[in-house]
């Protein structure tokens, strides 16, 4: 008899203040910015002041982000948090 057994194992592989990243455009209001490198911070409390938003001007077809892990791997799954709305 085999038994074959698979193995996950979780990784984090985004490291605050290494690991960068960039995005299609940023939101800004009054002072306040929201730039990509809140993506990679490592706070996932989803707090609307703390995320990274794209600009949300007229004619903008898409938004992206770009997260660069420095090395390459073979990634299964990622996962995103989105952001709490306040009410």
């Amino acid at each position: 008899m085999i038994l074959t057994l698979f193995l996950y194992i979780s990784v984090q592989l985004v490291i605050p203040a290494y690991t960068t990243a960039t995005s299609s455009s940023t939101y800004s209001y009054i002072s306040q910015t929201y730039p990509a490198s809140r993506t990679v911070d490592g706070d996932v409390s989803q707090d609307v002041s703390r995320c990274s938003h794209t600009d949300d001007k007229r004619g903008i077809k898409e938004a992206w982000i770009r997260v660069d892990l420095i090395k390459t791997f073979s990634i299964n799954s990622v996962k995103f948090w989105y952001r709490k709305e306040s009410k």
